[in-house]
Order: structure tokens, then sequence, then C-alpha cells
């Protein structure tokens, strides 16, 4: 899969909350449902990733801790992932 079509999945996805602060992601989180883990493993990353990265709850996954290795964007600025650092 391409660099773009993995950010294009990213960025198909609601954004429920995050927080950045001096060029870090301290945590990006959307909503626990089927079709966004099954983007997310499009991206390749591992089931195992995702499922520690659910909430107590299981509402929402917190994908800042692996969404920049696996999906190749490079930067998250007005709740959209690019593939480059402006």
């Amino acid at each position: 899969m391409t660099k773009e079509k993995k950010i294009d999945l990213l960025n198909s996805m609601f954004v429920t909350e995050y927080d950045c602060s001096g060029g870090v992601l301290d945590y990006c989180l959307i909503e626990n449902k089927p079709d966004h883990i099954e983007k997310l493993l499009k991206i390749a990353v591992p089931k195992a990733e995702i499922d520690k990265a659910i909430s107590k709850d299981g509402k929402e996954i917190n994908i800042s801790g692996f969404v920049f290795s696996y999906s190749e964007a490079e930067w998250y600025q007005n709740e959209e992932f690019l593939g480059y650092t402006p």
C-alpha cells in the first residue's frame, strides 16, 4: 500500500480528541469500531498493538503510540495527518 493510501485511510477515521504540544502528538483518540480496526490492520498495525491501545472502557483507541510508525505519516495538524513535516 502506498504512503498516500495509508494516510488517506488514517484521515478517513474521525479523531474524537487529541493533544499536541511542542511537535509531539501526546494522544490521539478514535472510536473503537470494527471499521477503524480494519483500517488500522490495512496499514499494517499489529492487532496486539491495537488491543493494547484500547481504552479501559473499550470505547476508544489511542493511536498516537504507533500511528507514525506504520502509516508513514509525518505530522498531525489541523485535524489531519500529513505525509510531510511542515
